[in-house]
Protein backbone atom coordinates (compact mmCIF):
# COMPACT_ATOMS: atom_id res chain seq x y z
CA UNK A 1 0.00 0.00 0.00
CA UNK A 2 1.33 3.73 -0.58
CA UNK A 3 1.85 6.03 2.05
CA UNK A 4 -1.26 7.50 1.81
CA UNK A 5 -3.86 4.97 1.84
CA UNK A 6 -6.11 2.74 3.98
CA UNK A 7 -8.00 -0.64 3.73
CA UNK A 8 -11.66 -0.80 5.69
CA UNK A 9 -11.02 -4.02 8.40
CA UNK A 10 -14.12 -6.46 9.56
CA UNK A 11 -15.69 -3.87 11.59
CA UNK A 12 -16.04 -1.47 8.70
CA UNK A 13 -13.42 1.23 10.21
CA UNK A 14 -10.78 2.79 8.10
CA UNK A 15 -7.75 1.94 9.15
CA UNK A 16 -5.14 4.76 7.44
CA UNK A 17 -1.17 4.93 6.49
CA UNK A 18 1.14 7.57 5.60
CA UNK A 19 0.36 10.96 6.46
CA UNK A 20 -3.15 11.36 6.05
CA UNK A 21 -5.94 12.70 8.42
CA UNK A 22 -9.24 11.73 9.28
CA UNK A 23 -11.64 15.10 8.90
CA UNK A 24 -12.02 16.87 12.33
CA UNK A 25 -15.86 17.53 13.18
CA UNK A 26 -16.91 20.14 15.69
CA UNK A 27 -19.56 17.84 17.21
CA UNK A 28 -19.74 14.30 18.64
CA UNK A 29 -21.78 11.83 21.56
CA UNK A 30 -20.29 9.01 23.85
CA UNK A 31 -21.97 6.45 25.69
CA UNK A 32 -21.30 7.15 29.46
CA UNK A 33 -23.33 4.26 31.24
CA UNK A 34 -26.66 2.85 30.59
CA UNK A 35 -28.89 5.02 29.11
CA UNK A 36 -26.58 7.95 29.69
CA UNK A 37 -24.82 10.14 26.66
CA UNK A 38 -23.17 13.08 26.48
CA UNK A 39 -23.23 15.51 23.11
CA UNK A 40 -20.17 17.63 22.89
CA UNK A 41 -19.96 20.14 20.43
CA UNK A 42 -16.96 22.99 20.23
CA UNK A 43 -18.03 26.27 19.81
CA UNK A 44 -15.35 29.00 18.29
CA UNK A 45 -16.58 32.69 19.00
CA UNK A 46 -15.44 34.08 15.57
CA UNK A 47 -17.86 31.57 13.99
CA UNK A 48 -21.05 32.22 15.37
CA UNK A 49 -23.30 34.15 13.36
CA UNK A 50 -25.63 36.93 14.06
CA UNK A 51 -28.69 35.04 13.42
CA UNK A 52 -29.39 31.10 14.42
CA UNK A 53 -27.56 28.62 12.59
CA UNK A 54 -26.56 25.34 12.76
CA UNK A 55 -22.86 24.15 14.41
CA UNK A 56 -22.89 20.95 12.31
CA UNK A 57 -25.34 18.86 10.58
CA UNK A 58 -22.97 15.79 10.33
CA UNK A 59 -25.38 12.71 10.97
CA UNK A 60 -23.51 11.35 13.89
CA UNK A 61 -23.59 14.10 15.86
CA UNK A 62 -27.19 14.96 15.99
CA UNK A 63 -29.42 14.55 19.72
CA UNK A 64 -31.80 11.55 19.10
CA UNK A 65 -35.42 12.52 18.95
CA UNK A 66 -37.29 11.82 22.02
CA UNK A 67 -33.85 12.52 24.11
CA UNK A 68 -34.29 13.81 27.55
CA UNK A 69 -31.49 16.51 28.44
CA UNK A 70 -31.12 16.17 31.81
CA UNK A 71 -27.58 18.98 31.85
CA UNK A 72 -26.01 21.21 29.41
CA UNK A 73 -22.65 23.21 30.61
CA UNK A 74 -21.31 25.40 28.45
CA UNK A 75 -16.86 24.98 29.75
CA UNK A 76 -14.79 27.91 28.42
CA UNK A 77 -11.54 26.65 27.03
CA UNK A 78 -10.49 30.33 25.53
CA UNK A 79 -12.04 33.54 26.67
CA UNK A 80 -14.27 34.81 24.60
CA UNK A 81 -13.84 38.86 23.31
CA UNK A 82 -15.88 41.34 21.86
CA UNK A 83 -15.87 44.81 20.77
CA UNK A 84 -19.20 45.69 22.55
CA UNK A 85 -21.55 43.48 24.75
CA UNK A 86 -22.21 40.07 22.79
CA UNK A 87 -24.26 37.27 24.32
CA UNK A 88 -24.26 33.92 23.28
CA UNK A 89 -27.64 32.14 22.79
CA UNK A 90 -28.03 28.47 21.91
CA UNK A 91 -30.26 26.38 20.90
CA UNK A 92 -31.91 23.37 18.92
CA UNK A 93 -32.65 22.63 15.31
CA UNK A 94 -35.05 19.85 13.42
CA UNK A 95 -33.72 17.58 10.75
CA UNK A 96 -36.50 18.20 8.36
CA UNK A 97 -35.41 14.95 6.41
CA UNK A 98 -34.99 16.54 3.19
CA UNK A 99 -31.80 17.98 2.96
CA UNK A 100 -33.40 21.46 5.10
CA UNK A 101 -33.54 22.27 8.91
CA UNK A 102 -36.05 24.33 10.60
CA UNK A 103 -36.01 25.85 14.48
CA UNK A 104 -37.06 23.54 16.93
CA UNK A 105 -36.06 26.18 19.98
CA UNK A 106 -33.75 29.12 19.14
CA UNK A 107 -32.69 29.46 23.04
CA UNK A 108 -33.82 26.16 24.08
CA UNK A 109 -30.37 25.45 25.69
CA UNK A 110 -29.91 28.65 27.02
CA UNK A 111 -30.63 32.02 26.18
CA UNK A 112 -28.56 35.62 26.03
CA UNK A 113 -25.16 34.55 27.93
CA UNK A 114 -23.15 37.60 28.23
CA UNK A 115 -19.85 37.98 27.56
CA UNK A 116 -18.91 38.29 31.12
CA UNK A 117 -19.88 35.20 31.85
CA UNK A 118 -17.70 33.63 29.08
CA UNK A 119 -14.53 35.97 29.73
CA UNK A 120 -12.04 33.87 31.43
CA UNK A 121 -10.64 30.58 30.44
CA UNK A 122 -11.65 28.05 32.78
CA UNK A 123 -15.41 29.65 33.25
CA UNK A 124 -18.29 27.39 32.90
CA UNK A 125 -22.20 28.20 32.49
CA UNK A 126 -24.71 25.40 33.69
CA UNK A 127 -27.29 26.45 31.10
CA UNK A 128 -30.79 26.41 31.81
CA UNK A 129 -32.65 26.87 28.52
CA UNK A 130 -36.00 25.12 28.47
CA UNK A 131 -35.20 22.22 26.87
CA UNK A 132 -32.63 21.45 30.12
CA UNK A 133 -33.37 19.83 33.08
CA UNK A 134 -35.93 18.07 35.22
CA UNK A 135 -38.79 20.12 34.46
CA UNK A 136 -38.43 20.00 30.19
CA UNK A 137 -40.03 17.35 28.41
CA UNK A 138 -38.44 15.04 25.61
CA UNK A 139 -37.01 16.50 22.18
CA UNK A 140 -39.68 16.70 19.91
CA UNK A 141 -38.39 16.75 16.49
CA UNK A 142 -39.31 15.89 13.20
CA UNK A 143 -40.07 12.15 12.34
CA UNK A 144 -37.46 10.10 14.38
CA UNK A 145 -34.29 12.66 13.13
CA UNK A 146 -32.04 13.99 15.35
CA UNK A 147 -31.57 17.28 16.69
CA UNK A 148 -28.91 19.49 16.04
CA UNK A 149 -27.42 22.48 17.68
CA UNK A 150 -27.77 26.11 16.96
CA UNK A 151 -26.41 29.17 18.32
CA UNK A 152 -25.90 32.96 17.70
CA UNK A 153 -24.56 35.80 18.54
CA UNK A 154 -26.61 39.49 20.43
CA UNK A 155 -25.81 42.70 20.17
CA UNK A 156 -21.72 41.92 18.81
CA UNK A 157 -19.87 39.82 17.54
CA UNK A 158 -17.40 37.72 19.32
CA UNK A 159 -13.71 38.23 18.60
CA UNK A 160 -12.42 35.24 19.69
CA UNK A 161 -12.93 32.43 21.99
CA UNK A 162 -13.42 28.77 22.03
CA UNK A 163 -15.64 26.24 24.89
CA UNK A 164 -16.97 23.18 24.78
CA UNK A 165 -20.92 22.82 24.86
CA UNK A 166 -21.56 19.18 27.01
CA UNK A 167 -24.98 18.08 27.30
CA UNK A 168 -25.81 15.20 29.37
CA UNK A 169 -28.96 12.89 27.95
CA UNK A 170 -31.19 10.31 28.39
CA UNK A 171 -32.41 8.11 25.78
CA UNK A 172 -34.23 5.32 26.52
Amino acid sequence: MGTNEYWTNSDGLNVRFGLEKATAHKEGRLSTMGNTHQHVTKITGTSVPSSDGLVSTHPVAGIPDGAHIVAATLHVRTAFTSTGAATLTIGLWNDDGDGTFSVNDADGIDSAIAITAIDADGDQIACDGAKVGSGAGALAGTGDRPLYVSYSYGTAAFTAGEADLVIEYTQN
